[in-house]
């Protein structure tokens, strides 16, 4: 805009000084003064002339216009340049070396699965801290799962490993195959000490082998039972079982297989080995634990009076699941907080 500015103000200048060429001179001396132009203009003497084209050329030279500065544009190929990101090569492995690739396959065969191997899945009857009386018998049933690679066989057995034994057989065979992944409810029949105190007996497995094995990671834990004898703690919650009764017999048999949504019968016939009789209006029978099978109510009254040495068959209107599995529910006469007996039923649905 400057260059425009001086270029515009010598254009409105020239024209003037031009003119003033032109104009005409008086006073002239005789000395300098030429003779009149053709036409009846008056001619400028050499040295007006001269001094004029000295103006002149100052003032060009005022108007001249200087060089700008300019804005260099940056090439594109400056703009905005990047530093390359460094390339990463892969250093190649000497010719018939190779890098041995370790993943979770590989570990996880480096580790087999035991053959046997046991896992704890619930106590069936009998929790730990349960009370009884002194000299009580019991069912103690612990459900666990074959979680080895090979199948239990009937050669397999429940055994006693360390504790308080509580007058349990010392070995129970398996009454059945127990593929990898499958449960199986083992019991033993127990006998509370006469004695006050707190119990616990350890229980394992042994294969056909004579190899024993339990739960845990390595198979060397046992599971165990544990019980509290005598009235310690009044618990109104938690009823005492006393050794008053005897189960003489029960159906259907243990592990006996049904269809999924079969209705049948839970029978248990009892024995009163008390001194006392059992009065309809006071004894009830109830649903304990276990998987709720029954169909209708889960208590009922006693049907009749039970005399000291008489029995009484208790029936149960049973429901099997609709999912394929081995089931227990465990039901028991009960006076007012003290458990008389206890009866349970185990089946399979296949």
């Amino acid at each position: 805009m400057k260059t425009m500015r001086n270029l515009f103000t010598m254009t409105l200048v020239l024209p003037l000084l031009i003119g003033a060429c032109n104009l005409p001179v008086s006073g002239i001396n005789n000395q300098n003064q030429q003779a009149p132009a053709v036409g009846g203009q008056t001619q400028v003497s050499r040295d007006e002339a001269e001094k004029m084209m000295q103006t002149i050329s100052v003032i060009q030279t005022s108007l001249a216009v200087t060089p700008q500065a300019t804005n260099t544009q940056v090439p594109a190929t400056l703009q905005n340049t990047n530093t390359p990101n460094p390339t990463f090569t892969n250093t190649p492995t000497t010719e018939g070396t190779k890098v041995p690739q370790v993943g979770i396959t590989s570990i996880a065969t480096q580790i087999p699965k035991p053959c046997n191997r046991a896992n704890f899945v619930a106590d069936v009857t009998v929790p730990d801290y349960t009370r009884f009386y002194k000299g009580t018998s019991f069912t103690k049933t612990w459900r666990i799962r074959n979680d080895g690679s090979c199948t239990w066989t009937t050669g397999y057995a429940l055994v006693f490993d360390h504790g308080a034994s509580l007058n349990g057989a010392s070995r129970t065979s398996l009454n059945h195959l127990v593929a990898p992944g499958e449960t199986i409810d083992l019991s033993v029949y127990l006998l509370a000490p006469s004695s006050d105190g707190t119990y616990q007996g350890y229980w394992r497995l042994m294969d056909d082998k004579g190899q024993l094995f339990g739960i845990g990671d390595q198979a060397n834990i046992s599971f165990w039972v544990k019980i509290i004898v005598g009235v310690l703690i009044v618990d109104i919650s938690t009823p005492v079982v006393s050794g008053n009764c005897s189960l003489v017999s029960s159906s259907p048999a243990s592990y006996s297989t049904f269809a999924p949504n079969a209705d049948i019968d839970a029978r248990w016939k009892i024995k009163n080995l008390s001194s006392t009789t059992w009065h309809a209006d006071q004894v009830d029978y109830k649903y304990i634990s276990g998987k709720r099978m029954y169909k209708f109510d889960s208590a009922y009254d006693l049907p009749s009076d039970v005399s000291h040495d008489h029995t009484i068959t208790i029936i149960v209107d049973v429901k099997t699941p609709d999912e394929p599995g081995t089931y227990t529910m465990t039901w028991g006469l009960v006076r007012s907080s003290t458990r008389l007996c206890t009866m349970s039923v185990t089946l399979k649905v296949h």
